[in-house]
């Protein structure tokens, strides 16, 4: 053989080789992208159902008033009553105090707990003329964060005000 050729047979081999490390590479990288894909799903569908459950009345319906003396409170919901999108004030402050530790036994901890979510959480519920803010606020380190907002009207004492409730969970 002289210099300069080479066998059609080291050609060949060359080929399958590359083909099957780009074929090792690339299903490596589609797995790891549904994997994550799979956990953005998941982390929306569960800010979803908080929200959803933010939008009932909460079980009882009078969780609100007994907060630090109930043992177990079935579900937190904001709402007036079922089916509806108007949230009272009094719900929402009740459950921002406990989450704040301000009511006795209640913690950020707790208050997850009580929204049957084992994500760090945010709910933001503003108006434009009441603004309420309750859990931690989302920092720059979170790897996956969701959002479900929801159009609500929010009943402080004898005014109705239109706005939006924002529930963000992270990871």
């Amino acid at each position: 053989m002289k210099k300069g050729q080479y066998f059609s047979f080291d050609a060949i081999a060359a080929v399958l080789i590359f083909i099957l490390a780009l074929s090792i590479l690339g299903n490596y990288w589609f797995g790891i992208k549904a994997t994550m894909n799979e956990s953005s799903v998941n982390l929306q569908e569960e800010a979803l159902a908080v929200s959803d459950g933010l939008l009932t009345p909460g079980q009882p319906e009078d969780w609100d008033e007994k907060i630090g003396e109930l043992e177990e409170i079935g579900q937190i919901g904001f709402a007036q009553g079922f089916g509806t999108v108007v949230l009272d004030a009094n719900k929402i402050i009740a459950f921002r105090d406990y989450a704040d530790g301000i009511i006795p036994g209640g913690s950020y901890l707790e208050s997850k707990k009580l929204l049957n979510t084992i994500y760090d959480y945010t709910i933001e519920i503003n108006t434009g003329v009441a603004e309420y803010n309750i859990g931690i606020d989302v920092p720059s380190s979170a790897k996956n964060v969701a959002v479900a907002t929801r159009g609500i009207i929010l009943l402080n004492g004898e005014n109705k005000e239109a706005g939006t409730m924002k529930v963000y969970l992270w990871e």
